[in-house]
């Protein structure tokens, strides 16, 4: 089974390891290590869940010492490793501290907070997080003409189709969209980032996707230009920029202007954002965000057939169809990448979300002692995290072994490494990748036919 791989390294001081106690994973006797000051230590507390959950332990001491380190097995044979600042003793008696047992908890990072930038009616310049359309348009205003902004029509547009909250960053000028993007930069919820005006800039587009690329945290949603004619230049229609972190949409949607009531024509990259975020809470970043209906969309500005998608679909566009009975709905969710193995939107979406979960949720082992019952200690936090997103149905494989590995030893870390302070991490994992082709295959057989196995 093919698997990604994601190489996790860390700068880190060099220290010299502890002395170490290991003790039963069933009972906790008293122990007497050796070589510690000649101090008597004992310990005492219930037996340890498999869960990892907090035990308590007694401490009885005849003298000062400074720390200890604490390495038990559990019942999977897994090495858990905690280190704890034991304060100073000053006269006999029993001293009690909580000791965290267990890998540590991963948290997955957020996915579905989006970044719009745009012209406003008003509003302050700074980035601005909103969670609904009112707050847009308590701080920024009403509609604009469609000729002057679409970002009021792009933002209703994400609320409506399942967007819990964005960011605003506002411009004023063609010139404030540099600004307004390192804006964003400081942002780190932002995972998805939308311009609803970039059409109207020729070199916009590509200023997006370097500005994701170069974060590798967040994913831009781009649409083509309006009156695009498939009659004539289908064969020529691509995505502006070849990227595995952007995904192109087409064509256009008419949605209603609140003041006229009529229908007017924007770009549908807001209502797909809004997409994005929909099935990440409902069903999962691994999940593509296709076969999805696009609310608040009344019509099309080009209605696409089945033989047109097929010469836009390998070349990188998503279209949006009308199927009766069934509305409007997103059908397709490649990116903007020629790379085969960057094809699809949620495994670009699905690794950045690995990546920076992993991250983040590893930051405590900087600076730690650089030996093995660290990277021990590493390899299970990140197992029990990634069979987590297993069970969720994210990586593919009937076990564990199948769907993803962790190897933090000397196989990958050279001694130049580890006196340099460097922890590295290989990890790969095997994606979900959706069912973009469903074949039936149906034969004919008369009445006295029979099916054999081979």
């Amino acid at each position: 089974m093919p698997f990604r791989f994601l190489v996790l390294q860390w700068p880190r001081a060099a220290r010299l390891p502890l002395p170490t106690l290991t003790l039963p994973k069933t009972q906790a006797n008293p122990l007497t290590p050796e070589g510690l000051d000649g101090y008597t230590r004992h310990y005492r507390g219930s037996s340890r869940t498999a869960d990892g959950r907090k035990q308590t332990v007694a401490h009885t001491a005849l003298g000062a010492y400074d720390r200890d380190r604490f390495s038990l097995e559990d019942n999977r044979g897994q090495i858990f490793q905690r280190r704890t600042a034991i304060p100073e003793f000053l006269y006999p008696g029993v001293y009690v501290e909580e000791v965290e047992l267990g890998p540590r908890p991963i948290e997955g990072v957020p996915t579905s907070t989006a970044g719009f930038v745009g012209l406003t009616q008003k509003g302050p310049k700074i980035s601005s997080l909103i969670t609904s359309f009112a707050d847009y348009v308590n701080l920024f205003g009403c509609h604009l003409p469609v000729d002057v902004s679409t970002l009021p029509y792009a933002v209703e547009g994400f609320f409506k189709n399942g967007g819990k909250g964005c960011y605003i960053a506002r411009v004023d000028e063609k010139s404030d969209y540099t600004s307004a993007l390192e804006q964003l930069e400081g942002i780190e919820d932002v995972s998805i980032v939308v311009a609803p005006d970039h059409h109207r800039d020729p070199d916009l587009a590509a200023e997006i996707v370097k500005h994701c690329e170069r974060l590798q945290d967040r994913f831009a949603i781009l649409h083509a230009p309006p009156g695009v004619h498939l009659v004539t230049k289908i064969e020529q229609f691509k995505p502006p920029v070849d990227t595995k972190f952007a995904a192109f949409y087409f064509p256009w949607i008419n949605v209603t202007d609140p003041a006229t009531e009529k229908d007017v024509l924007i770009p549908p990259s807001g209502h797909v954002a809004g997409i994005y975020a929909r099935v990440d809470i409902g069903r999962g970043v691994f999940s593509g965000p296709a076969n999805e209906v696009v609310l608040g969309a009344n019509s099309l500005e080009t209605n696409i057939t089945d033989v047109q998608q097929q010469v836009l679909n390998p070349q990188g566009v998503n279209c949006i169809r009308q199927f009766p009975g069934r509305g409007i709905r997103v059908w397709g969710a490649r990116t903007c990448s020629t790379d085969p193995e960057w094809k699809y939107v949620n495994v670009r979406r699905y690794l950045t979300y690995l990546e920076q979960s992993i991250q983040e949720g590893t930051e405590w082992a900087v600076f730690e002692p650089n030996e093995p019952q660290l990277w021990a200690t590493v390899r299970n936090t990140i197992s029990a995290f990634l069979i987590k997103e297993w069970h969720r149905g994210g990586l593919v494989g009937i076990t564990p072994e199948e769907a993803f590995f962790v190897k933090v030893d000397q196989s990958i870390m050279t001694p130049d490494d580890i006196l340099n302070g460097r922890l590295i991490i290989l990890i790969g994992v095997a994606p979900l990748r959706p069912a973009e082709f469903v074949i039936f295959r149906i034969g004919q057989w008369t009445a006295d036919a029979h099916i054999c196995d081979p």
